[in-house]
Order: structure tokens, then C-alpha cells, then sequence
């Protein structure tokens, strides 16, 4: 096994400087070989692809520039969205050598019709009315006419599928790259909160309503009244013997008996 020889600094220094020179490819073949660099896979690669695609009779590295010209605008991410890409240059090839085709046959048909038609027109026979004979001639003569708006319509809606499908893979791999930098959705309206320890505070448990006591009116001596009863306090003697003590209720009907004035004999009143 033979040892590589060391590059002696004198010749590394010229392949610096030979490099330093360089400016890329400058011609439109170069140019697109050197835009499918990136591309490791041998399917989607410029040049077999176009050795696959292009007949014998076509320009390979037209297609390529084709090719490299719909990466540039679409610039793939991954290998399926290569695929795509490289689908959507096949179809948009096969669609311009349709038109190639029907060129070629319309050609044909009017040098076909043209004797006969000179013929028969003479004078009158120009280049529009040779068209619509030829035309006229395809369209009911032959089904080459209908067989090239068919395939032209099939290549066309196969382009424009790929590049849907193309937009949306796109799409997606640009919302999940933008997905981290986006708001929380369940705190992007949550007021904020003024004092930060009014999460631990717990509402004080409420109590029971309790009978509130009037306050002793200086005129009761020493007694205190609660829902229109007098108590007397322990330790004190009634002021005026007037007032009601617990036993007597005050009733505000006017059928009830008046405890003011003493009962007539014989009629004693009931205990309340």
C-alpha cells in the first residue's frame, strides 16, 4: 500500500491561489449542473433524469436547465418535495414538445392541403384560409388534433397538482418552524394579576348572621330591649314600672286586651 505524498507548501499555496480566482460557473449549462450540487439522490439528479426524459432528437441540457430553474423558484426542503419538483419538470417538458408535435403536424397538413386547395381558391387562397383547410382537415379527418388536446390537458393538470401538493408541504414545514415562536393560546388573554400573593389569599370563611341587640336607651334603667321585649339586668331596679318587662309583649292589634288599666272583677285575663 502506497503512501500519499505530502503537498509541499509552494503548491498548496498555488491551489489557494488558483481558487481565489474562481467565480463559479458562467454559462447556463453550468449553472444549472452546479444548482443540483445539493441533490445526493441519482433519481432526481439533473442529468439522469434528463437522459430518461429528453429522445434522441431533444436538447438534455435544455431540460436541465428547465429543471434547475424550477428548483431555484421553489427551493425544495427534502427529497419528497424534490420528487415533486422533479415530477413538475417532466410534465412541463412532455407539454412543450406537444406543442412541438402540433406544429410539426400542422405543417404537415398544410403542405398536404395546399395544391388542392391552390387549385380549387386560385386567386382567393391565402395563408388564413390555408390554415382554417388544414385545420379543417385535422379536426375532421384524423385524431391527431384531439389526441394533442387531451394529452395536453392530462400533462397540464398533473403540473399544477404537483405544485399544489408542493405549496402545501411547504406550508406545513413553515408553520412547524414558526410553532415555538408563537403565543400560548390559553394565557394570551389572562388578565395579569396586580399583586402576585392574591393566588395563596383564601377568602375568610363567612359567618352566621347573629340577632344584633339594640343598645341600652338611657330611659330603660339598666334594661335592654330585644324584638319589643324588655330584659331587665340583674342588679337593677326598674325605673319606671311602666315599662314592660318579659312577660308582656306588646301587641299592636287593637282587639287585644290593654294591660294598662286594671280588669273589671270576674274577668281575669289569660296568661300570655
Amino acid at each position: 500500500m502506497s503512501k500519499r505524498k505530502a503537498i509541499s507548501a509552494r503548491r498548496r499555496a498555488a491551489q489557494r491561489a488558483n481558487a481565489q480566482k474562481s467565480r463559479g460557473p458562467v454559462t447556463p449549462e453550468g449553472k444549472a449542473r452546479s444548482s443540483a450540487n445539493a441533490v445526493t439522490h441519482g433519481l432526481a439528479s439533473s442529468a439522469s433524469l434528463a437522459a430518461s426524459v429528453c429522445l434522441c432528437n431533444e436538447n438534455q441540457e435544455g431540460f436541465a436547465a428547465l429543471h434547475a430553474a424550477i428548483i431555484a423558484t421553489y427551493h425544495p426542503a427534502d427529497p419528497g418535495q424534490a420528487l415533486l419538483i422533479q415530477e413538475m419538470a417532466v410534465a412541463r417538458w412532455r407539454q412543450q414538445r406537444l406543442w412541438v408535435i402540433e406544429a410539426a403536424a400542422m405543417d404537415k397538413q398544410l403542405s398536404t392541403v395546399e395544391p388542392g386547395a391552390r387549385a380549387a381558391q386560385g386567386d382567393r387562397l391565402d395563408d388564413r384560409l390555408l390554415l382554417a383547410l388544414a385545420f379543417e382537415g385535422m379536426a375532421e379527418h384524423g385524431k391527431t388534433l384531439s389526441l394533442l388536446v387531451r394529452y395536453e390537458a392530462r400533462l397540464s393538470r398533473q403540473y399544477q397538482r404537483c405544485l399544489a401538493q408542493l405549496l402545501a408541504l411547504q406550508q406545513v414545514t413553515h408553520e412547524e418552524a414558526d410553532l415555538p415562536n408563537e403565543a400560548n393560546p390559553t394565557n394570551e388573554h389572562q388578565p395579569e394579576e396586580e399583586n402576585p400573593d392574591a393566588r395563596n389569599h383564601q377568602p375568610a370563611p363567612a359567618r352566621s348572621a347573629e340577632p344584633v341587640s339594640a343598645p341600652l336607651s338611657p330611659d330603660a334603667g339598666g334594661q335592654r330591649q330585644e324584638h319589643g321585649i324588655q330584659h331587665a339586668q340583674p342588679g337593677r331596679a326598674h325605673a319606671d314600672p311602666s315599662t314592660p318587662t318579659l312577660c308582656q309583649i306588646t301587641h299592636h292589634d287593637q282587639s287585644a286586651p290593654d294591660f294598662s288599666e286594671p280588669a273589671p272583677e270576674g274577668d281575669l285575663p289569660l296568661a300570655a
